[in-house]
């Protein structure tokens, strides 16, 4: 088999992609805090939910953060 002419190569362009993505941190804690407004528990988690994007998922951006004090997991409300 003949090999191929070098001069005709041509030479693969690699196109990378940056895409941005968008994230949103979310907490909760199944029993009502006595504190008020937010728990250290909340903001604990919310402060992780950031440091691990931010650390882990490189070009992403925390949009919003979301959080549900005193909601249990099991329950479930629809939403009509």
């Amino acid at each position: 088999m003949a090999r191929k002419s070098r001069r005709n190569l041509v030479e693969e362009q690699v196109i990378f992609s940056l895409r941005e993505y968008r994230f949103g941190s979310y907490a909760r804690l199944s029993v009502r805090s006595n504190k008020i407004k937010n728990d250290d528990s909340i903001s604990h988690q919310l402060q992780r939910n950031g440091e691990f994007i931010s650390r882990n998922l490189s070009g992403s951006i925390l949009t919003g953060e979301y959080c549900d004090n005193g909601v249990s997991g099991t329950t479930f409300v629809e939403v009509r």
